[in-house]
Order: C-alpha cells, then sequence, then structure tokens
C-alpha cells in the first residue's frame, strides 16, 4: 500500500507532498493513518482561513485509491511529520 500526503493551503499556499510505503512508516503513523482511513472524512469540515488542509490518498493493493480531506485542526501529529 502506498500512502500519498499532500499539505495545502496556509498563508503562502505553498504545496508540499511526499510518498511513503507503508513499510516505511513508523508504529504511530501506521496507527495514526488507519484512524484516519477508518473514520474516513472524504471532505473537509472545520476547516479555517489561512490553515493548513492534508490531502490524504491511500493506494491499496490492487491499485485503488481512497482520498481524504483532513483540516489541520483533525489530521494527527504522527501524520503531519510525513509531509514536514
Amino acid at each position: 500500500m502506498k500512502v500519498v500526503i499532500e499539505r495545502q493551503g496556509g498563508v503562502a499556499g505553498i504545496r508540499r507532498r511526499r510518498e511513503r510505503d507503508d513499510a516505511d512508516l513508523t508504529e504511530a503513523q501506521r496507527a495514526a493513518l488507519e484512524r484516519i482511513v477508518t473514520a474516513a472524512p472524504t471532505s473537509v469540515t472545520g476547516g479555517a482561513p489561512d490553515r493548513f488542509v492534508y490531502k490524504i490518498e491511500v493506494i491499496h493493493g490492487d491499485g485503488s485509491p481512497q482520498v481524504m480531506r483532513v483540516p489541520e485542526s483533525a489530521m494527527p501529529e504522527e501524520l503531519k511529520l510525513i509531509t514536514g
């Protein structure tokens, strides 16, 4: 499984995108990702102006993607570190 996390927004609007294989994630990052995927938010709620929004794309073994958008306030710290 591949994980792509893109940080969007903020004051400057600079995007940061990182791609990782799930085997390269720490145990804490895998657990945080599992919580996000289980909650399955597909759109942003609770966002605020000039705050970051994270687009998380999980590409499963069969090639099917699952895309979620998560506001900065709901993004686990463990996953924010990936886009650092």
